[in-house]
Parts: C-alpha cells; structure tokens; sequence
C-alpha cells in the first residue's frame, strides 16, 4: 500500500520465497507467467515487497529501498531484516517469522520500522511461508 499522509506504510514478507518459484496463473488464460514479467510486477507494485531466508534478504523490491533508504547491495549483503523494526518491536517480528517459517498461518499485524536516517514509521506487514529449494 502506498504511504499516507502521516506516513504510514505497508509491505509484505515472504519467508523463504522466491519469485521464480512461484507459478502465477495468466489471469485465467491457464499460461504461468514467465519470470521476467512476474520479477517487473514485483519492482513496479507500490507495495514493499521483501523475501528472506535464513535471516537474510533474497529478494527486495524497488518501494522497500524507497521506503527504508537503503541500496539494494546494502541489504542484499548480509543485512538483518529484523533491524528494519523498532528494537521494541524485533522481538515481535522474530516471533512471527517463525511462526510462518513453522507453517502457523498468520495474519496481518502492524509494527513500528526505523529508515536508514533514523526516521520511523508504522508499517503492516503480512507474512507467508513458501520454500525455496524445499527449504523455508
């Protein structure tokens, strides 16, 4: 979702996701979509979008970089995902990428981000569990 006047935000997390490994249907023609147009939707939406695994980023989309300040190499080398959240608020965070990553099916919760300058904004995030390589 796109920010609010006051600053609001919204993204998805994907643990253990990847974007090719995901068959797309062609909006009912039955034809997946290949993985150079499902790769352009995910950097064009205005949702942040953001896979992890293993603690790490995977993949992360061009909003989630506007959002959060930071280069695509900055978070793509070995960046915690968790300190995108507030200190009070990683606990939460670690809590429910867990959860997903043992299969719990969750909901959509709000939490409280911190931008590369210092700044914060709240944020919901949704989270899902999907396996790369059969591993979430």
């Amino acid at each position: 979702m796109p920010s609010t006047a006051a600053g609001d935000s919204s993204f998805a997390m994907a643990p253990g996701h990847e974007a090719t490994d995901v068959g797309l249907e062609d909006f009912g023609n039955g034809r997946d979509l290949s993985a150079s147009i499902y790769r352009a939707l995910l950097e064009q939406i205005q949702v942040a979008v953001f896979v992890i695994q293993d603690h790490r980023f995977l993949f992360l989309n061009r909003k989630l970089l506007e959002l959060f300040g930071y280069s695509r190499d900055e978070m793509l080398n070995g960046m915690d995902p968790a300190t995108l959240s507030t200190p009070e608020d990683r606990a939460h965070v670690r809590k429910q990428v867990e959860q997903r990553i043992a299969g719990v099916p969750g909901n959509a919760y709000e939490i409280d981000c911190v931008r590369k300058d210092g700044t914060r904004f709240c944020a919901q995030v949704w989270g899902v569990r999907i396996a790369i390589s059969g591993k979430p």
